[in-house]
């Protein structure tokens, strides 16, 4: 029985040799390290995610305020430049998504609408607008008077 290298004697290889796989491996990893950055917008997605934030703790402190459904019981999101607190009776909240206060993203500032917000039995709270910015990039949040937050 011939060997293993009889058998390929003669014959015209074809494929890729190991050092060549690993070569182009190696020039992909280096190319998505250097290339993938410019054509993701860092900016935009720390902007989403400080929306959705700032959209959750408009929704908790709201839902929070119906459950209890007491004049006794104040409800209050205070925004401020790098993050947002929900309060209920000045303590905060503990919700599914995470304890209060929140800061937002890395280099996302809240550039209009900080103060707070008290939610009545009802869910309702004064109307506002709140802005979010990082670099060139901006995101608006509406409040509504029914207590509804969302962006435009």
């Amino acid at each position: 029985m011939p060997s293993a290298c009889a058998m390929y004697n003669g014959r015209k290889s074809s494929g890729f040799s190991l050092i060549e796989l690993i070569a182009v491996i190696i020039l992909l990893g280096i190319i998505s390290v250097v290339a993938l950055p410019r054509f993701y917008d860092t900016d935009a997605a720390a902007i989403q995610s400080a929306r959705d934030q700032v959209l959750s703790a408009f929704f908790t402190a709201q839902q929070i305020a119906m459950a209890r459904a007491s004049t006794s019981n104040t409800i209050q999101v205070t925004v401020v430049t790098s993050g947002l607190n929900v309060t209920e009776n000045g303590t905060p909240v503990s919700a599914t998504g995470g304890t209060y206060p929140l800061t937002l993203p890395e280099g996302v500032a809240i550039t209009v609408g900080t103060g707070t917000y008290s939610f009545d039995k009802l869910g309702r709270t004064d109307p506002g607008q709140i802005v979010l910015a990082r670099g060139s990039t901006s995101a608006t949040v509406r409040v509504e008077a029914s207590g509804y937050a969302y962006t435009p």
